[in-house]
């Protein structure tokens, strides 16, 4: 009689022994964890996990419309608290009432270290751009309303970099960042004047030329143009304003207001 023991069904393994699937291995994973960064302000973590979503999967395939505005505001915020801390640090620096030279060396000196890193996270953000999400000669094509966010974007964070700087590297970045605008202005020569994006980055150059190239007579016109511009092509159109639209002509509408003695 044979002595052989009938094999063991093989158990099915608890859920609790899968193999999990890496959510920063994915798509929406990335999504995810950038999104729950986000809503507890953990902005550097948001804008790593947004930044590993465009490396995953560029350049074979775009951004979704919900992607590229998450990578947007990660930037943003990633990049803010750290102007925030340093127009603080600034005052406290330049404050008369500060008497002691050696506390004013200090804030200096700490000046100096957010500079760098505002430095540092700009231009990550401008390498991203750069590499992932900008044309590339043997890469798929990028629609205009892509190129220009994307240019507006780099432009604006060579701004800020620009920001901090003095002499000739603030004059450097200053120039590459009205470059990044003027390209974009070719590659969105034919969105509708009320385009999210078109409106945003009119209000950047508007903002560039009143600040950094001290002409804010040409920043109102720019902004007005833009405003009015967007406002009949709506009218004409009997149209409402895209949320996104609507949000960047408010911006443009305390632009103006804020500058009414510019107005020609």
């Amino acid at each position: 009689m044979s002595t052989d023991q009938p094999a063991d069904e093989p158990e099915t393994m608890p859920s609790s022994k899968r193999r999990r699937v890496d959510p920063t291995n994915t798509r929406p994973g990335l999504l995810f964890l950038a999104r729950l960064a986000g809503s507890c302000r953990r902005y550097e973590h948001m804008y790593h996990y947004m930044r590993s979503l465009v490396q995953l999967i560029t350049p074979d395939q775009p951004l979704t419309s919900e992607e590229r505005n998450c990578f947007a505001t990660a930037c943003c915020s990633h990049v803010k608290r750290r102007q925030d801390a340093y127009n603080f640090i600034a005052q406290a620096a330049a404050d008369p009432r500060r008497t002691d030279q050696r506390q004013r060396e200090a804030a200096m000196d700490y000046l100096s270290l957010i500079s760098l890193e505002i430095h540092v996270a700009c231009m990550d953000i401008v390498r991203t751009i750069d590499l992932h999400l900008l044309p590339q000669t043997d890469g798929p094509p990028v629609s205009a309303d892509d190129l220009v966010l994307y240019k507006l974007l780099k432009g604006n964070f060579l701004m800020c970099v620009a920001d901090v700087k003095g002499g000739m590297e603030k004059h450097t970045y200053t120039t590459a960042a009205i470059e990044c605008f003027e390209s974009a202005m070719v590659d969105g020569k034919d969105l509708p004047s009320s385009s999210s994006a078109g409106l945003s980055l009119q209000y950047s150059r508007a903002v560039l030329y009143s600040s950094a190239y001290g002409q804010p007579h040409k920043g109102y016109k720019i902004a007005q143009e833009a405003f009015n511009s967007a406002r009949l092509e709506l009218e004409v159109l009997e149209e409402r304003p895209a949320e996104e639209a609507a949000r960047a002509l408010k911006t443009l509408l305390h632009f103006l207001d804020a500058r009414k003695m510019y107005a020609s």
